[in-house]
This record gives structure tokens, C-alpha cells and sequence, in this order.
């Protein structure tokens, strides 16, 4: 059931209306069913007690040789006339006196309410119209307010009236309440559809005028978490979609403010550094020979590659690559034969993946700093690719064959400048930023990087896994 409930805000919006359209029409309907009912019973009373009341005041004009073709001319397959010697109505199971029905008709007779009619009701299973002893039980009261528990389980009810026109005769009225046409026809379920139809329509385009806007502001929410700008959305739809459009935006405005800042600051404090380092070397050069000048100018070399590291870093930070479609696996195979020209061993397989919308520059900066940091630290990369479709994610796996690194440090070392002493020194090259820059570039992508140590034996470990995954992103 969840699978077939829908997701989106105009599915479960037309879907909602729907169905309360569905519930109101059906609570509408059963009210005006009723209501039709009770008035198609009123009508039908109506007819009844006016044509017996009819043929009373017939038979009192007409003589009495004329009465059997006047009553066979009345009769009708559902009601019927007779005059017999006795009753048709046995008396001990009515009430002439509180029975509205015979109140009804000694009103339009114009008779005293010490005159004999009696009524009486029977319930029947079968339509039957010539069987008058087929009955399974009496009621006193009023034969026409309780109609509808018969007509629902298809029963009929059978009402048998005795008005005493004589002291020996006796005027049998036996009246067939047919079973009330269907109420929910077929022009019914027309109506319903119609309805329902205009209903889904109408909610269509204005939820569509609503969560257009929204759709806008998803994809800018999107491409802002990839480190992409653009420019300001336009307003629409109703207000508080506006003020969420215009708080975005300015939310936009000022990140990009703030990294600008930040950025300008960094690369303006790296670059002022030079001037210092500069002189600080030159004095050093004006020192005799010893172990200390030596140890002064390598604290002065280091404090340089820092310095040009993190102007680099900056410089890469300012600068804005367009997005546009990429071969990722083209990008890992020239990443991998430019380390076994180095001598290095890089393993990978093309798995023939699509294009991905990406900044290609930077995000083979992230893969290369990945992958020589497991050919420097574990002699081996082995890099594999798994990208089906252009709408499952980027998931690049980069495995060494090295000491691993401990399991309180593998968040540690994609702080700025951070080096793990055993596993690194000036000679191998670095300074700490290459694990912070490829989180840096892949965060600005929308994905994530994460470390793991594999199958650990032994106490000791067979490499480190480094798992690039990157949010889809349709060319």
C-alpha cells in the first residue's frame, strides 16, 4: 500500500481531494436517497388512501349490482379491491384508534373515529403477487415509517386494510409496496466521475502552480550544496513560497559573501608571509656555517611550503569551474597511467560508465591527491568505479595495500595541515592539505568522503579504504 500511495505533493494533494470529494458525494447521496425514499413512500400514501377513499364514495353512489365491476376496474396488480362478508384484518393485532394510516383515511372519508379500519402489515421474502399467506410476523405501528429495512434486504411489504362499510360488508384494500426504484443509477456514477474529474483537474494546475516554484528552489538548494551559484530565483506562487524564495536567496548572498571573505583573508595572509620568510632567510644566509643556520633554514624551507600550500589552496578555493558533463572513468585512467609512469603500480578497470555532471579540473585534483596518497603510503591502488545509471549515485572506491592508519585518526587526518609522523616526513613530500582539499572539493560535488581499515588480522591491517560518493547528478 505504501508503493502505491503517492510521493509527490500534487499526487497525495489530488489524491486527498479525491477522496474526500468521494466521501462528501456519498454522504450526499445516501442523505437525498432517503429523502427520496420518504417522499416517493409519502406520494405512493397519498395515492393509496386517495383512491380507496374514492372508491368508498363510489360504491355509496352506485348500486349494488355494480359493485364487483367497480372494484375490478379499481384493482391493479399491486392494489386491489374486494368486498367480502367478514375481515381480511384480524382485529386483536391492530390499533384503529393511534394508527396514523387508518387516521389518515377516516379524515378524507369524513367517518367518526368510532368507525371499524383496521390495518395491517406483512412482511414477505418473495414477490408474490398472488399469494396473500406468506407472511413472517406483524407490526403495530405505522406501516410507512419503517419501509426501508424491507426495501433494502429486498423484501416487499404486503398492507392489508378492512374499512366496515356495512353491518356484513366489508371493504378488503390489499396494497403491494413495490420496492423503490435503484437510487444509485448510472447516471449516478456519471456524476460522481465527472466531478471527480473536474476536482482532480483543477487541483492539478493549481498544485502545479504552487510546487513549481518549489521545484526551482529544490534544484538551486541543490546546486548551492555542489558549490555552484546562479542567479537569483524569481518570485512566484503564493506568499510564503515568495518570503521561502527571498530567504533563500539572501541566504545564498551572504555564503558566498562569507567565502569570498574568508578566502581573500587566507590567500592575503599566505601571501604577506613571503615578505617576512624572505628576510628572515636572508639573515639566516648572513650566519656562520653550523648546525644551527642548518636547522634555521630547514624550520624556514618548511614554513615556505606551508605558506605556498596554503596560497594554492586558496587560490583553488577562489576560483569558479563551470559544471559541465565529465567521463569519470577517463579522468581515473589518466590519473592511474600518470602514476605507473611514475613507477607506480595503479590498477584500474573502465567499467563503462556514463558522463557525470561534475567540475572536472577539481574533482580529478580530489581523485589524484586520493590516490597518491595510497601509492606513497601503500606501494598500491587498486580503484574501482560504480556508476550504473545517471540517476544512481558515484560511488569510487580507492584501496591501498599499506599500514592503514589508527582508528582514532581517520577523521583527524583531513584536518588542514595534519600528518601522521609515522607514515610521513619532509622527504615524502606534503604538508597535511591534500586529504583536507579532496574533502573540500568532493563536499563542494555534494558528496562525501570516508575512511575504513580493511580486514583487520592479526592485530595488523591488509590496507586503507578511501570511499568517494558523489550524489547523483543527470547530464
Amino acid at each position: 500500500m505504501k508503493r502505491l500511495f503517492p510521493r509527490s505533493l500534487t499526487g497525495q494533494l489530488m489524491l486527498a481531494l479525491l477522496a474526500a470529494l468521494v466521501l462528501a458525494q456519498i454522504i450526499a447521496f445516501v442523505i437525498l436517497a432517503d429523502e427520496y425514499r420518504m417522499g416517493l413512500e409519502s406520494a405512493k400514501r397519498d395515492q393509496v388512501l386517495g383512491r380507496t377513499a374514492s372508491i368508498v364514495r363510489v360504491l355509496q353512489e352506485t348500486p349494488a349490482h355494480m359493485y364487483d365491476r367497480v372494484l375490478r376496474a379499481a384493482s391493479t396488480r399491486q392494489l386491489q379491491f374486494k368486498l367480502n362478508d367478514t375481515s381480511h384484518v384480524d382485529p386483536t393485532n391492530t390499533d384503529h384508534t393511534h394508527n396514523r394510516f387508518s387516521q389518515r383515511l377516516r379524515r378524507l372519508l369524513g367517518l367518526p373515529n368510532s368507525s371499524a379500519i383496521l390495518v395491517q402489515k406483512e412482511r414477505q421474502h418473495r414477490w408474490n403477487w398472488e399469494s396473500d399467506d406468506d407472511s413472517d410476523g406483524h407490526d403495530e405501528d405505522d406501516p410507512w415509517e419503517d419501509d426501508d429495512e424491507d426495501h433494502w434486504h429486498m423484501r416487499h411489504t404486503t398492507i392489508t386494510m378492512a374499512l366496515q362499510l356495512a353491518a356484513d360488508q366489508w371493504l378488503n384494500v390489499t396494497y403491494i409496496v413495490a420496492r423503490p426504484p435503484q437510487t444509485w443509477a448510472h447516471a449516478t456514477f456519471l456524476i460522481l466521475g465527472l466531478t471527480g474529474l473536474a476536482v482532480c483537474i483543477v487541483a492539478y494546475f493549481m498544485v502545479k502552480r504552487i510546487t513549481r516554484p518549489l521545484a526551482r528552489l529544490s534544484a538551486a538548494a541543490e546546486a548551492l550544496g555542489r558549490g555552484e551559484s546562479g542567479p537569483d530565483l524569481d518570485d512566484g506562487g503564493p506568499r510564503e513560497i515568495r518570503q521561502t524564495i527571498d530567504a533563500f536567496n539572501q541566504m545564498r548572498d551572504r555564503l558566498g559573501r562569507f567565502v569570498e571573505d574568508r578566502t581573500r583573508m587566507l590567500a592575503a595572509i599566505s601571501h604577506d608571509l613571503r615578505t617576512p620568510l624572505t628576510t628572515l632567510r636572508l639573515r639566516a644566509e648572513l650566519l656562520d656555517d653550523g648546525e644551527q643556520k642548518q636547522k634555521i633554514l630547514s624550520t624556514l624551507d618548511e614554513m615556505q611550503r606551508m605558506t605556498e600550500a596554503t596560497l594554492a589552496f586558496a587560490r583553488d578555493d577562489a576560483s569558479h569551474e563551470e559544471t559541465r558533463p565529465a567521463d569519470l572513468a577517463s579522468i581515473i585512467e589518466s590519473i592511474a597511467l600518470d602514476l605507473a609512469d611514475m613507477g607506480y603500480t595503479a590498477q584500474f578497470v573502465d567499467p563503462g560508465a556514463p558522463a557525470y555532471a561534475c567540475r572536472p579540473l577539481a574533482l580529478k585534483r580530489a581523485l589524484r591527491n586520493l590516490m597518491e596518497n595510497a601509492v606513497r603510503y601503500g606501494t598500491e591502488v587498486r580503484v574501482t568505479l560504480d556508476h550504473a545509471t545517471s540517476q544512481d549515485d558515484v560511488v569510487i572506491v580507492i584501496d591501498d595495500f599499506g599500514p592503514g592508519i589508527p582508528e582514532d585518526r581517520l577523521e583527524t587526518v583531513f584536518d588542514p595541515f595534519y600528518r601522521l609522523d609515522e607514515s610521513r616526513s619532509q622527504e615524502t613530500g606534503g604538508m597535511g592539505l591534500g586529504l583536507a582539499i579532496a574533502r573540500t572539493i568532493v563536499q563542494a560535488h555534494g558528496g562525501e568522503i570516508s575512511l575504513i581499515n580493511r580486514d583487520q588480522t592479526g592485530g595488523k591491517t591488509s590496507g586503507l579504504r578511501a570511499t568517494v560518493r558523489l550524489p547523483a547528478f543527470p547530464v
